[in-house]
């Protein structure tokens, strides 16, 4: 974040089935009063495996950041992740915090969803959508949260 005041929000999705999926997210707070945000949600299942890296530095001319990373993976039956958050501080007077996560959707869960009526790749689907809502509802243009959407659909599939 280069110049006082500035801004910047990162939201992403990341869907592995059977590969491994490296993400890096970081923010740099150059200046006085920058803001910054990160939001990465994933899921992994099948022989997928994920590691999430996020670094936030503020450096020492960036007095009141308010910086925040947060990342958190869903891990279905076969799926390995982790998450590696990473916070690095060269002055004080800042608001700056992480979180990241890793939680199971274990065969209890399942049935839950499941005996609404859902088959098992439905009540999947719509545990990985609801994941996503958050990030997905971020998006203001129409056209790529319908192409986000698309893309995201199709990858469930």
């Amino acid at each position: 974040l280069v110049g006082e005041f500035a801004a910047a929000y990162n939201y992403g999705v990341f869907l592995g089935k059977d590969q491994h999926l490296d993400i890096t997210t970081n923010a740099q707070h150059l200046y006085r009063n920058t803001k910054g945000d990160i939001l990465v949600k994933g899921a992994v299942f099948d022989k997928a495996t994920s590691v999430h890296r996020g670094e936030i530095t503020v450096e020492n001319e960036a007095r009141q950041a308010n910086s925040n990373f947060t990342g958190h993976t869903l891990v279905f039956e076969g799926g390995k992740a982790n998450a590696i958050p990473s916070l690095v501080i060269k002055t004080n007077d800042v608001k700056v915090k992480h979180a990241a996560w890793v939680s199971q959707v274990d065969d209890e869960q399942l049935f839950y969803i499941m005996s609404r009526g859902l088959s098992k790749d439905e009540a999947v689907k719509e545990i990985i959508l609801g994941h996503y809502n958050s990030i997905i509802d971020k998006i203001d243009n129409k056209n790529i949260k319908e192409e986000v959407m698309k893309t995201v659909m199709e990858r469930l599939l």
